[in-house]
């Protein structure tokens, strides 16, 4: 009979245990009958007493969650952090080794030893994923140890911020930060599931499916923001491209030197390139912080100064001071080709960390032929030296002959009564011509005659017409098509009818630079 009764007051004080969370004494005693089941001796008295520890009420911790981040990512890890402690209402203890706000690593103790306790005390765990190119390893670390077989179980999920997963825990479930559906399960189970966390029976909050659904696209919105830095992504520069860095110091020195252009010069270090801008120099690859001013002594005999240096140098100090810089329209003529490239500085970058300021060089090649107008070539009718048909038909060639001396010109176009274009007269043709009839002791002839001669009439026609919108390519590809083609008239539309708009010769096709001539 004294067994049930125990068992009662065990009953009792675990109940008192678990209301009052004490560390109190009880002690109950109690009187029997005189008498004992197993020897039949009758008891005088008996007592029980039975102890329950009793203490002041102190309520149970929060569960604890993990966020496990690459410090690079930690404006990503802020977010989740800031939107989990709002959306439950600080019923979450969050570890977050970046945040002020949250519990983090204590200084001066064994920063390992610190992270497995909390590992082990963790009830979830989130990985915050970005780029599979940055080195995992510490993170990867962390999830095993909160998700090995003897600890504590732990709700572990990625957090995919990037477009690819990580390559290990495949078998851990996956939320990808873009994805706003995958948002508002992860919330609904965060929050509503009483199994999410192992130490609850409850939901965390009681925050409905709408509230829920509101709350993750608050996420998505702030994660997406910080995401967007964050991304993986790949730059291509379509022209030869040098990296050239100036160090803080250098840059501070700057703004007070007499020759800022001679301190960027001495100063100027190579740290990239792309887009095969060494083979400009001949190079196949420079020293680490090679001068960029060493570029400029590999052989280019083609260049015949270093203007495209002292350019770069200019707009380096100029960037360098936050000034818009003026590109100069000088060039550089790459190693062994015909090409010529402008050099514009085109950023600057500054990297604190390192403690100076990167710009990006690019080469711009300006002199290909099929981006240059032929307008921006050709001689304009105002200032080109011709003659209308009707004018000089019946002239004399020596005189002719004078005239394109007296005006160094070696050819004579001539027009029709429209402006169109008739012929062109070389004056080596027209001195040939007359030597001969001096040699056969004839009159002078005229330009008429001359134009008259069925042995040269196809010279005399041998040009081409394009229209005003047409590149250097266009009128090089057009002359082709004529044999013997030396010479190119721009008109509006490129019809032989209209008026000429300009006059180039073959000379003037062949030139690689894409400066004005005129």
């Amino acid at each position: 009979m004294i067994a049930p009764v125990v068992m009662f007051f065990h009953f009792i004080a675990e109940a008192l245990s678990e209301i009052l969370s004490s560390e109190a004494v009880i002690e109950c005693t109690m009187p029997w009958s005189n008498w004992s089941k197993q020897s039949g001796a009758p008891l005088s008295h008996c007592s029980v007493a039975y102890t329950v520890r009793m203490s002041p009420t102190t309520p149970a911790k929060p569960p604890l969650l993990f966020i496990s981040h690459k410090h690079s990512d930690w404006r990503i890890a802020r977010e989740l952090s800031q939107f989990l402690k709002k959306t439950t209402a600080n019923q979450l203890r969050i570890h977050l080794s970046s945040g002020s706000d949250d519990e983090a690593p204590e200084p001066g103790r064994i920063l390992s030893q610190q992270l497995r306790n909390k590992l082990w005390e963790s009830e979830a765990l989130i990985l915050v994923y970005t780029d599979s190119e940055k080195d995992w390893g510490y993170c990867l670390w962390e999830c095993g140890v909160a998700t090995l077989p003897e600890s504590p179980d732990t709700n572990a999920i990625v957090m995919q911020c990037g477009d690819e997963p990580p390559a290990v825990y495949e078998d851990l479930v996956r939320v990808k930060a873009t994805d706003l559906t995958a948002l508002k399960t992860f919330v609904k189970q965060l929050c509503r599931n009483p199994k999410f966390f192992r130490s609850r029976t409850e939901p965390l909050t009681r925050l409905s499916e709408k509230d829920c659904d509101e709350a993750a696209q608050e996420l998505h919105t702030k994660l997406n923001a910080v995401i967007r830095d964050h991304q993986r992504s790949e730059t291509w520069s379509p022209w030869p491209l040098l990296r050239v860095s100036l160090s803080d110091d250098v840059i501070t020195s700057l703004a007070a030197a007499t020759d800022k252009t001679g301190m960027v010069r001495a100063n100027a270090r190579v740290t990239g390139a792309q887009n095969g801008v060494l083979s400009l120099f001949g190079l196949g690859k420079v020293s680490p912080a090679t001068l960029l001013a060493d570029l400029a002594r590999v052989p280019a005999h083609q260049n015949g100064g270093q203007d495209w240096l002292d350019s770069a140098f200019e707009q380096l100090a100029d960037c360098a001071l936050y000034v818009a810089p003026v590109v100069k329209a000088v060039t550089l003529r790459a190693s062994g080709a015909e090409a010529e490239y402008t050099p514009v500085v085109t950023s600057m970058r500054r990297v604190f960390i390192d403690k100076i300021a990167e710009f990006e060089i690019c080469f711009y090649n300006l002199s290909d032929p099929r981006g240059i107008p032929v307008i921006l070539r050709m001689v304009p009718t105002q200032k080109l030296v011709y003659k209308s048909y009707a004018d000089i038909s019946h002239q004399k060639l020596s005189l002719l002959i004078d005239e394109l001396e007296e005006r160094s010109k070696s050819r004579l176009p001539v027009f029709g009564a429209l402006g169109e274009a008739k012929f062109v007269v070389h004056r080596a043709t027209m001195e040939q011509h007359l030597l001969k009839t001096l040699r056969a002791k004839v009159e002078e002839p005229t330009l008429e005659q001359l134009l008259g001669d069925a042995r040269l009439s196809s010279m005399f026609g041998a040009f081409c017409v394009v229209g005003r919108r047409a590149t250097i390519a266009d009128a090089r590809a057009r002359a082709a098509t004529i044999p013997g083609c030396q010479d190119v008239f721009v008109t509006e539309t490129g019809s032989p009818e209209e008026p000429v708009l300009g006059y180039l010769t073959n000379v003037d096709l062949a030139r690689p630079s894409g400066d004005r001539r005129f």
